[in-house]
């Protein structure tokens, strides 16, 4: 099962902050997310699977964690 979880305001979009769902084929991150890629559209957000830099069209595999959190930035 693939987990996904929002991190901050990304949570309050998506109405939780995380999200399980079964997969039998590798699927695009996007197609999977409860947050519709226009509701982010311009927002600069980070997106982790297993811990390393994806995209919205990153193939995720059945076990695959995914986190959304928004990009921090300053100084």
């Amino acid at each position: 099962m693939v987990k996904i979880k929002y991190v901050s305001y990304l949570a309050d979009i998506a109405g939780t902050k995380e999200q399980d769902v079964k997969i039998s084929n590798p699927t695009p991150i996007k197609k999977l997310l409860k947050i519709k890629p226009e509701d982010i559209a311009g927002e600069p957000i980070v997106i982790l699977k297993n811990q390393r830099t994806a995209t919205l069209d990153t193939l995720v595999n059945d076990d695959d964690l995914v986190v959304l959190l928004p990009a921090i930035d300053g100084g």
